[in-house]
Formats: C-alpha cells, sequence, structure tokens
C-alpha cells in the first residue's frame, strides 16, 4: 500500500497536529497549561495524543543538532484545520512568546484515517530536507509501511512536506510520523536488516533527523468538577476567539512553503 504525502492546498480543512517541544525542565509547567485549558481544547474538537516526556535521538542527520534528550513534545490533533487554528487563537498562555521559556510550535497535516490508540505506544518522528519525493515513496515508505501493519503498528500518521513553523528554533522540513505499540516492536523494525536496506534510500535521498519516544496519556479534567473560579476563567477563554477566517481557509500555500 502506497504511503502518499498529504498537502496543504487552498482551502485546507482536514485534521492536523500541533506539535509543541520544549525543555523537560517546563513538563510541569506544559500539563498545567494543558489541565487549565481542558474546555477550550474540548470546544474546538481537539485531543492530546500524549507527551512524549523521554526522547531518544536515532540520528542526527541534518547535522543541526536541533534535537536533545532532555527535550520534551506534546502532540495535540484537530480533525478541522480551522478548530486548531480557533484553538491556538483561544489560548492566551499558549500564545505568548515565552511560554514554557520559548517552546517550538509546528502545524502540520495528519492522515485521516491513521489514528493511533490511547494508551502508552510509541512515535517514530522523522525530519527530513532536503527530500525526493518519488523515490522516497516507491522505495522506501512502502516497504516500511507494509511490515509496520505486520507487527501491529500504524504506519504514517503524518507524512508531509507542508509544516506550518508557528514559533521556536525548529523548522522542520518534510515530517513523518508512525505509531508502535511498544518499544520492542519498534526496535525489532528499527535494527532489522530490511529496514536498513531501507534506510539507505532514505539516507541517499535526504538529510534525517530521527527521534523515538513513548507516548504518556494525558487525563484532561471533567469541566463539571472544576471550581468556580476556574470555570468562569474558562468561560471567559471560550468566548474571546475573534478568528476571522477569509475564503482560502486558515492555511495557505505560502504559508507551508520551506
Amino acid at each position: 500500500m502506497k504511503m502518499a504525502a498529504r498537502r496543504y492546498n487552498i482551502g485546507y480543512t482536514g485534521p492536523v497536529y500541533y506539535m509543541i517541544r520544549f525543555g523537560y525542565e517546563n513538563l510541569l509547567r506544559c500539563r498545567n497549561t494543558i489541565n487549565r485549558h481542558s474546555s477550550v481544547l474540548q470546544n474546538y474538537g481537539g485531543n492530546v495524543l500524549g507527551i512524549g516526556e523521554v526522547i531518544d535521538v536515532l540520528e542526527n542527520g541534518r547535522g543541526n543538532y536541533m534535537w536533545r534528550e532532555n527535550h520534551c513534545i506534546v502532540i495535540y490533533r484537530f480533525n478541522h484545520a480551522d478548530e486548531g487554528q480557533r484553538w491556538m487563537d483561544s489560548a492566551p498562555e499558549v500564545n505568548q512568546s515565552d511560554w514554557i521559556d520559548g517552546a517550538d510550535i509546528v502545524c502540520f497535516p495528519a492522515q485521516e484515517t491513521a489514528i493511533p490508540p490511547a494508551g502508552n505506544g510509541y512515535i517514530l518522528l522523522t525530519d527530513m530536507a532536503p527530500f525526493e519525493d518519488v523515490r522516497y515513496e516507491v522505495e522506501y515508505a512502502g516497504h516500511v509501511s507494509n511490515k509496520l501493519r505486520e507487527l501491529g503498528g500504524i504506519p504514517g500518521l503524518a507524512y508531509t512536506p507542508d509544516v506550518k513553523h508557528i514559533r521556536g528554533l525548529w523548522n522542520p522540513g518534510t515530517i513523518t510520523m508512525h505509531y508502535f505499540p511498544n518499544r520492542e516492536t519498534l526496535d525489532q523494525i528499527y535494527s532489522s536488516e530490511d529496514y536498513k536496506n531501507a534506510k539507505q534510500v532514505r539516507t541517499s535521498t535526504s538529510q534525517s533527523d530521527v527521534v523515538c519516544f513513548q507516548l504518556t496519556p494525558v487525563k484532561l479534567p471533567d469541566p463539571r468538577f472544576l471550581n468556580v473560579e476556574e470555570r468562569h476563567s474558562q468561560q471567559i477563554q471560550d468566548t474571546t476567539c475573534t478568528t476571522t477566517l477569509d475564503s482560502s481557509g486558515p492555511y495557505d500555500d505560502q504559508q507551508f512553503k520551506q
């Protein structure tokens, strides 16, 4: 099965991921922000896939050393791009440039049918630049995807060169994101001879940063049990979004050009 890249076109309204990367020392602050704005997130149909609390840097092929093992990542998913944009506009803390010491924030399209289950699965994230689309898809992506499915994983949660850089130092090229049910499955594929042969295709067509991390589930609080002050604060936040979307949608081709 071929895994085709998902692109932002004018008027794109499909699902998106927001990925926020920050230092481990800000993990508690990030969790507190998620809890405080849980009702805002739910109002816009978003969910938190989880937090990667420990990053394992497998490859640093881009040579810019942009990944450190004391990084953490939180991943949000929205079913519609405009809902993700409205959430972003309605989260005052996240919009502050110094929030959790200047976190990196990027947004990119999600594959509609590839949704990871809740739990403690693992993510393999690859950031590639430059990129040879056709050869990668034919000689690498299909092979890896089929093998991952055989072992119970979900390939292609994301596969796109159209990454919106919102804030921070991290400015990805082409992103791919795969789900593994456990670390053993990830290691089995990554260290296999079949994968090593396929990897040669990737490394010959691009420079890649590759990291993996376990998704720690985030249990959002039930808004019914927030205290009065918290409910009042969130009600105010829920009504302060004044985003106006033009006919081209929140994203256009120019926004996502590298």
